[in-house]
């Protein structure tokens, strides 16, 4: 029987010794300071006190405390740590009291995990004691993970009866940073890099996020390693594809329920409006390698020769350095199917898990956009894509509750963009963008209802087919702030006052950067050094790429002047959000020559 009791130096397999124990015995194998310890296997029901006590005498130093652990088949793996679940003991003083509480640990077995090993260890008296995250576990980014200690021995901490001192660690350039307030902090300040240091080596030699119970040893300030298991939060339960339709709501991940793209077909599936179909990819960094190829990947919707093509964009994590990522792709599976790659690509060298929504994209000979203001109907419309974000001049209508045309202002646009199989290309056009009024009244119609107040702005496709326009919903947004038919006339954008110097800039951003720019975007767009005194920024149109420059300066010391574009753009949102005084240029109104300018809306 005695064969059957190992130590640290032996191998000491998950499937017969549990997982806290192989969890150790893996640490030792990579030569970190990990308390004496002994393994018991599930399998030993009844310890016999003289095949222990030999073993136990000649591991343990004399005059040690112990600890007596669980050590469950099912506990510490990949998908479930139950921590809390099973007893442990800690400071015991004797071999007789530590062959009473195996027997405790190994009734403490549940109907879920009925195969208890148990490990003895070497109790360690420390001056602190604490957990450290090697990576993220609520955003899963491999460039932050989480330290959290107490003063002395940290069984509360671990049980989740005390608050440690939780300290943000942030891995940058081969840098550590630690973000705390606490003296304490400061004061360990080498030891808590030391410690962020030793998680992530384990997580590399792992290839997975680790949990790491740590102590520093009183009297020796020794580092001590004394638990290691997988971070299970960090990972998708399983990897999969799910088309976003009501019937599987509960497939898809909370934290993505509320996207825009996702809430959007669910809300169309309800109000019977047409939008195109999608799909989610939810994907673990550690089954990249293999998913594509297996039989798990398969677009859940057949080939559909009036797709266009199709759109991926990650939203979960959704930003890196700052940017949102999309790829387009032709009507064809392979090509999506190389672009989700490119993007978990991307995505997984800052995460461990990824969401992908892939949609199809309908052909768009028109994209416009209509809000309800009142009993009226706004529309913005342009040719091709991106009105949504100001890179195209548009038409504007006003509609009444009938459908009826009570306003126009139709406008040559000079280019436009086309989404095809190639992606995204510029095209000369230099046309006046119109439609028909029955074309406009079916417009009105087909949203009318959607817009049940004056918050939601919807983006709209359509595809003309023949003599038939068949209008189709791409996105909405919610505004809170208003816009009022008074404003719209005077060609007010954005409510405020400001006096300040004019300063006239052309937008110098490359478009394919700018089709990819999104208003949550925090990094993007232009970038000029920040004024010093209120300024007037005079530009052609609303382009989102002016989005960094709002980033740059206070928004209460600028204002904006634009030639023409569109009122619903998503940067003119954000001016509305912030409070941004904005205006499109008065007809008559040279600026040529002036240098001040008193902006009133």
């Amino acid at each position: 029987m005695t064969m059957e009791y190992k130590t640290l130096d032996q191998n000491v397999p998950r499937s017969i010794y549990g997982g806290k124990a192989a969890g150790l015995s893996w640490l030792k194998s990579l030569g970190c300071n990990v308390p004496p310890a002994i393994f018991i296997p599930a399998a030993v029901v009844e310890v016999d006190e003289g095949d222990l006590q030999p073993i136990f005498d000649s591991n343990f130093p004399q005059r040690s405390l112990f600890a007596v652990r669980s050590s469950a088949l099912v506990e510490d793996g990949a998908e479930h740590s139950f921590a809390g679940h099973f007893a442990t003991f800690t400071g015991l003083k004797s071999f007789d009291e530590v062959h009473q509480k195996i027997k405790e640990v190994k009734a403490s077995s549940t109907s879920r995990a009925t195969e208890m090993g148990v490990v003895i260890q070497q109790y360690i008296l420390a001056s602190f004691s604490g957990v450290a995250f090697s990576s993220d576990p609520n955003t899963a980014s491999m460039q932050s993970g989480i330290i959290s200690f107490v003063v002395g021995n940290g069984e509360d901490l671990v049980s989740g009866k005390v608050a440690g001192i939780d300290v943000r660690v942030t891995f940058k350039a081969g840098e550590i940073e630690l973000a705390s307030d606490s003296p304490t902090v400061a004061h360990m300040a080498g030891q808590l890099k030391e410690i962020a240091l030793v998680a992530k080596k384990l997580e590399a030699s792992a290839g997975h996020p680790v949990d790491l119970e740590w102590c520093i040893e009183k009297g020796t300030n020794q580092l001590f390693l004394l638990q290691c298991r997988p971070i299970t939060t960090v990972h998708f339960a399983k990897s999969e594809v799910i088309e976003v339709i009501a019937s599987n709501l509960e497939r898809i991940p909370i934290e993505v329920r509320g996207n825009d793209k996702i809430n959007l077909r669910l809300v169309c599936s309800e109000a019977g409006i047409a939008t195109t179909k999608a799909f989610i990819l939810k994907l673990n960094r550690t089954d990249a390698d293999t998913f594509f190829e297996g039989t798990e990947f398969t677009i859940p919707f057949p080939f559909n020769p009036l797709n266009d093509g199709y759109s991926s964009i990650l939203i979960a994590s959704r930003n890196l350095d700052g940017n949102v990522i999309r790829e387009f792709s032709g009507n064809d599976h392979q090509e999506v199917l190389s672009n989700l790659q490119q993007i978990f690509g991307r995505c997984f060298s800052q995460y461990w898990k990824g969401i992908v929504i892939t949609h199809e994209l309908f052909p768009l000979d028109y994209m416009g956009m209509i809000r309800r203001i009142g009993a009226y109907f706004l529309i913005e419309l342009s040719q091709g894509g991106f009105i949504q974000k100001g890179l195209t001049d548009c038409s504007r209508f006003i509609l009444d509750g009938r459908g009826e045309v009570v306003s126009r202002e139709e406008q040559i646009q000079a280019s436009a963009f086309e989404i095809g199989s190639q992606g995204v290309e510029k095209i000369s056009l230099n046309a006046v963008v119109t439609l028909p009024e029955t074309t406009l009244a079916m417009i009105k119609h087909t949203f009318g209802d959607f817009l049940t107040d004056e918050t939601r702005v919807v983006e709209f496709g359509i595809n003309h087919a023949g003599l038939e326009y068949h209008p189709y919903l791409i996105d909405f947004q919610t505004e809170a702030t208003g816009i009022d038919m008074a404003s719209i006339e005077k060609g007010v954008i954005s409510k405020g006052k400001i006096e300040g110097r004019l300063k006239c800039f052309e937008v110098d951003t490359d478009w394919k950067k700018a089709v990819n720019m999104h208003f949550h975007d925090t990094q993007s767009g232009i970038s000029v050094s920040p004024a010093v005194e209120p300024t007037i920024f005079v530009a052609d149109r609303p382009d989102i790429s002016i989005l960094g420059l709002l980033h740059q300066h206070d928004p209460r010391n600028i204002g904006f002047i634009f030639k023409g574009g569109s009122l619903l753009s998503h940067l003119c949102i954000v001016l509305r959000e912030k409070g941004i005084p904005a205006i499109f240029l008065p007809e008559g109104l040279d600026l040529a020559g002036l240098e001040w300018y008193s902006l009133n809306a």
